[in-house]
């Protein structure tokens, strides 16, 4: 239900287009790249199911896989192929032949790889690998979010008064370090985790004082500790667990 909180946000900006622009109304004939746009749809469809089932459903170097790949590259070459003989193109491949298009294209394709990274990795991180809830996880984004509208209006600003050039090499600078901070702090958090696996693990072999293994509630391993380092270890008692994340909220900040 979260998500109809941008209904009425929308319907707002709707009734304000509606009333306040005036389109001019040029009825002109166009055709359409059908063609076009089912070689691309077909291609980035081929290149995201090979991101999204390798290495869980199907192996990277499965048939399958390598079918999906070689498919993606065939069709988005052909897509090339056929925006540039076509007559009203989805993508003018004549735009990249200026360099200031080019290079803010590829620019801003490396910024959005970034930035989408983080805001899919950053909550999955926190409530797999932390065991933050759903809200605390989404919390994570909120500076992000508000930097992003704020300094978008800002920018914009900037971008009338000095120049495109150097709002782009600020903006970039600003984003390769907030990256930079972020990887910091998560190398930090690996290695406490680090820290708790090796607290972890020698309890796993416990016994009770007649011999018999322990059968305490099992409780898997976080996140990290299950699938990014892929441990051996399946479970571990509860009790260990919250030893050692006590231990480990006890180590000194490095």
């Amino acid at each position: 239900w979260i998500f109809y909180v941008n209904l009425p946000v929308g319907l707002t900006a709707l009734a304000v287009i509606a009333g306040a622009f005036a389109a001019p109304v040029d009825r002109v004939k166009h055709r359409i790249d059908y063609f076009g746009a089912t070689l691309l749809a077909g291609g980035l469809s081929a290149i995201v199911l090979y991101t999204t089932l390798g290495g869980s459903e199907y192996s990277w170097g499965s048939t399958f896989m390598l079918a999906l790949v070689a498919a993606g590259v065939v069709l988005l070459a052909a897509f090339v192929l056929v925006e540039r003989r076509a007559a009203e193109p989805i993508l003018p491949m004549r735009l990249f032949r200026n360099r200031v298009v080019a290079v803010s294209v590829a620019a801003g394709f490396m910024a959005g790889v970034a930035m989408f990274g983080v805001i899919s990795f950053v909550p999955l991180f926190a409530q797999g690998a932390l065991g933050a809830t759903a809200t605390e996880a989404g919390s994570l984004l909120t500076p992000l979010m508000l930097s992003w509208v704020g300094l978008s209006v800002v920018g914009g600003r900037l971008l009338l008064k000095v120049g495109y050039r150097p709002t782009t090499l600020a903006g970039l600078f600003l984003l390769t370090l907030g990256f930079a901070l972020l990887t910091a702090t998560l190398l930090t958090l690996l290695e406490r985790f680090d820290a708790i696996q090796a607290i972890m693990l020698p309890t796993l072999g416990e016994e009770r004082r007649d011999g018999t293994p322990s059968q305490g509630r099992l409780r898997p391993l976080p996140g990290y500790l299950a699938t990014g380092r892929r441990t051996a270890v399946g479970a571990v008692p509860e009790a260990a667990v919250s030893d050692a994340l006590e231990r480990w909220r006890a180590l000194p900040p490095k």
